[in-house]
Parts: C-alpha cells; sequence; structure tokens
C-alpha cells in the first residue's frame, strides 16, 4: 500500500514537472527581432490576435537589422488588417492600463492613444513600434481591433 502511494505521488510530480516544461518552451518562441530580440512580459495579457501579429513579424523581420524600411507581406496586411497610412503601416487595438498609465509617452514615440476612462484606451500604432507598446509600464492587457464587415 506504501509503494503505491510513493509511486502515485512520484507520478504527480512527474507530470508536473512535464507541464511546467512545456509551458516554458512555449513562451521563449514569442521573440521578436526588431532591432532588438525582445520577449513579451509575461506580466501583460496579449490578445490571441496581437501573438498572432507579433509571431508573422518576427518570422518576416528576421533578418532585418532596424525595420524602419520594412514594408509587410501582402498577407500579413490583408490577416492583421493593417493600414498604410501618411506613408506608415498602422494597427490598432485596445489597451487596459493601471490609473497610473501615462499615455503621452507612447504619444511622444508616434503612437496614437483615445482613452475611454482611466483604466480603457484606444491605440494606433505603426508597426515599427510594436515592441515600444509591448513593454511600455502600466499596461495591463493589449487587444488588436478587427474590423466589423457588414454581410
Amino acid at each position: 500500500m506504501v509503494k503505491i502511494s510513493l509511486i502515485t505521488i512520484y507520478l504527480i510530480l512527474c507530470c508536473i514537472s512535464c507541464n511546467t516544461t512545456k509551458h516554458k518552451e512555449i513562451s521563449h518562441n514569442t521573440e521578436l527581432c526588431m532591432n532588438t530580440s525582445t520577449i513579451l512580459p509575461e506580466s501583460v495579457h496579449f490578445s490571441a490576435r496581437f501573438k498572432m501579429l507579433w509571431n508573422d513579424l518576427s518570422k518576416e523581420t528576421k533578418h532585418f537589422e532596424n525595420i524602419d524600411s520594412y514594408i509587410p507581406s501582402k498577407d500579413i496586411i490583408n490577416k492583421h488588417h493593417i493600414k498604410l497610412q501618411n506613408g506608415e503601416y498602422i494597427f490598432k487595438g485596445y489597451l487596459h492600463t493601471t490609473p497610473l498609465f501615462d499615455k503621452h509617452g507612447l504619444e511622444k514615440s508616434g503612437i496614437q492613444i483615445t482613452s475611454y476612462n482611466d483604466s480603457l484606451n484606444v491605440f494606433s500604432c505603426p508597426l515599427n513600434k510594436i515592441v515600444i507598446i509591448a513593454n511600455y509600464p502600466e499596461i495591463t492587457s493589449i487587444e488588436t481591433s478587427r474590423p466589423i464587415f457588414k454581410r
């Protein structure tokens, strides 16, 4: 009886350690080689659409040292609803922030922010500023938007 209990405890511990290892492998797969190798912070919740955009850009820009001259492929433009405005490729979304959030820092870097209340903001961000918005302090969640199409 004691052997069965010990074997059961051992198997449970093995399963827990396997799940932890898989989680770590997935989290390191979010590198983006734009100006610098950056990993998405774990303290911020990113929507699945934002993570898809991050991963797609990571694949396309892995050979770029400076992404200011980067032109996204038609596949990325269509898939993520990126618009060309004033010579820059822009994606839009929502920011959930803490009350201490200072939008002026992001606006100085060329990201447009519209506040709805203390914790909800809408943003328009050039693709070459995606690393800045992903790592900006006092942001708790980032979601990219998707346009509504009339059926």
